[in-house]
């Protein structure tokens, strides 16, 4: 078993243009005859989010995930570091006002993208392989404008 980690940074922008979710590209070198695989994550893009809406704000993003041998592989996700190690608590800061946001694996939003544990999933699949990131800002959130930050630690194992 081998581990491949990318942290993703989120940051929204309250009243402003988009949500920016920052990956940083991780790759792994192996010996001979062993895989390695590259991971990278496409944006996830809320847009604006006023606290006045009466439906929740979703989007998408990607992981997608390259193995130099076909592989087989789970991604993982953490809570984020203002989730107290909660799934169901994921949430973005902006000093001490929090603005509560899901990852989820599926297009219906009702599995949480995590590790296995609390409730959460972490997505199986085949190299090459891209995973689609299902995300949603629930409506009607108390908040004042700013910039609302997280920070989610993607794992790889293959």
């Amino acid at each position: 078993m081998r581990l491949l980690t990318c942290l993703v940074s989120c940051l929204v922008p309250c009243l402003a243009p988009c949500l920016v979710v920052a990956a940083l590209a991780a790759q792994t070198s192996a010996a001979a005859g062993q895989a390695a695989c590259t991971a990278t994550v496409t944006p996830v893009s809320f847009g604006a989010y006023s606290p006045f809406l009466d439906s929740p704000l979703d989007s998408t993003g990607q992981v997608n995930v390259t193995c130099s041998e076909t592989s087989s592989y789970s991604v993982a996700m953490n809570a984020g570091v203002n989730a107290g190690g909660n799934f169901a608590n994921r949430r973005m800061s902006n000093g001490d006002t929090f603005l509560s946001y899901q990852l989820y694996t599926d297009s219906t939003r009702s599995t949480i993208w995590g590790d296995g544990s609390g409730g959460s999933m972490a997505v199986s699949q085949a190299s090459p392989g891209i995973s689609t990131v299902y995300a949603r800002l629930p409506a009607r959130q108390s908040v004042s404008a700013g910039a609302f930050t997280d920070t989610i630690l993607v794992t790889v194992t293959y």
